[in-house]
């Protein structure tokens, strides 16, 4: 049985919500963190609905602003997306070793 493909999906945490809005502006963010939580967890389920495994990848703001510093990437909206798959991947390696 060939295993489901996993869709690294960016997962804001609420306390960081605004911190986020304020570093990435360019970003259509929802007004609330509530209603990007709805909205998150709707494509979530659309990536289910797809036969996909929606892999919801916790970001916070610091940690990604250094990420684009450190690697000479501009603090823009696809860089969040590119940074949860960076994480994702990350993860993945490390659970390989052990």
């Amino acid at each position: 049985m060939q295993a489901q493909q996993a869709v690294p999906c960016p997962w804001f945490v609420e306390d960081d919500y605004e911190s986020f809005r304020a570093a990435v502006p360019d970003r259509p963010w929802h007004p609330t963190f509530a209603l990007w939580l709805k909205a998150a967890e709707q494509t979530s389920e659309s990536i289910r609905a797809s036969g996909k495994v929606p892999l919801q990848v916790q970001v916070r703001a610091a940690p990604f602003l250094a990420w684009c510093r450190d690697s000479g990437r501009n603090i823009e909206s696809k860089r969040v997306l590119e940074y949860a798959m960076h994480l994702a991947i990350r993860d993945q390696q490390r659970s390989e070793m052990h």
